[in-house]
């Protein structure tokens, strides 16, 4: 008892409780976020930023009237972009952002850009943008089509008319040749035409063992040992 009211020792401290750490994000997520370029716009849908490497399917968006000017001057002249004047506070807006990202992803022939009208108020001016949502269909810089309200059906329809239908090269690449059954024939046989004129024009006498090939254009010029 004495020991204690001497030595009364450090009195007993409360530790504080246990919190678990926050799960890590999935690897997609993390490389998405690392890049800084994709995410979920205000209205729902996934988008890319304009700033990023485009891919096939996504649906890009740009954020400033340069970052669309650069879109499009970058695209190809005869591609058709579709372009998605919205506001977040827009209800119909909502509703197609999905649809309008699926659309994306069906038809790589086309690019798929989102505005938003609130903050891009010079791009929706130059425009004459005045209700949402509002869809401008765009080829070389110039506004070919255009449709007003989030009826997803009738934006297909138009697309499709205007970019054609996808071609099953265009998520892959292309570049490839696809030649037919009668076209490969005909460059065989000539093939075989040509080995046969180069074989009439070899002298048989410099090939200690000359191929059939050989003698064959040998016999038929005529050009045989004595």
């Amino acid at each position: 008892m004495l020991r204690k009211l001497l030595f009364p020792g450090n009195p007993p401290r409360e530790r504080a409780p246990y919190v678990p750490p926050p799960p890590p994000p999935p690897p997609a997520a993390a490389a998405a976020a690392a890049a800084g370029d994709v995410g979920l716009n205000r209205a729902g849908a996934r988008t890319r930023r304009a700033g990023g490497k485009s891919a096939v399917g996504t649906v890009t968006a740009v954020h400033s009237k340069k970052e669309f000017d650069a879109l499009l001057v970058s695209t190809r002249s005869k591609q058709l972009v579709v372009v998605d004047f919205f506001a977040t506070w827009c209800g119909p807006c909502q509703q197609i952002a999905p649809k309008f990202e699926a659309m994306a992803a069906a038809m790589p022939q086309a690019k798929f850009v989102k505005v938003d009208v609130d903050q891009c108020k010079d791009l929706s001016q130059q425009y004459g943008v005045q209700s949402m949502p509002t869809f401008k269909l765009i080829r070389g810089g110039k506004v070919v089509d255009e449709m007003k309200g989030a009826d997803d059906g009738a934006l297909k329809e138009k697309v499709e008319a205007l970019a054609g239908k996808a071609d099953r090269w265009a998520a892959a690449g292309g570049g490839r040749l696809c030649r037919s059954p009668a076209d490969r024939r005909a460059a065989s046989g000539a093939g075989r035409a040509g080995e046969a004129e180069f074989a009439g024009r070899v002298d048989w006498r410099r090939h200690a063992r000359p191929s059939p090939a050989v003698k064959e254009g040998a016999a038929a010029s005529g050009d045989l040992p004595a």
